[in-house]
C-alpha cells in the first residue's frame, strides 16, 4: 500500500511518479544516473 501512496501524492508527474516508486531500489547516489524529475521523485520519497 505505501507505494499506492507515493504514486497518488506524486499527481501528474509522470517522472516523479517513477522516481518515488523505484526509490526503494536505488542505493547511494545512484539516483544521479535519472533524469531531473526522476531524482527529485527519488528524494522526496
Amino acid at each position: 500500500m505505501n507505494f499506492l501512496a507515493h504514486i497518488y501524492l506524486s499527481g501528474d508527474d509522470e517522472e516523479l511518479i517513477l522516481g518515488n516508486f523505484i526509490a526503494d531500489s536505488i542505493k547511494g547516489k545512484k539516483y544521479l544516473s535519472f533524469p531531473p524529475g526522476v531524482q527529485k521523485g527519488i528524494l522526496l520519497h
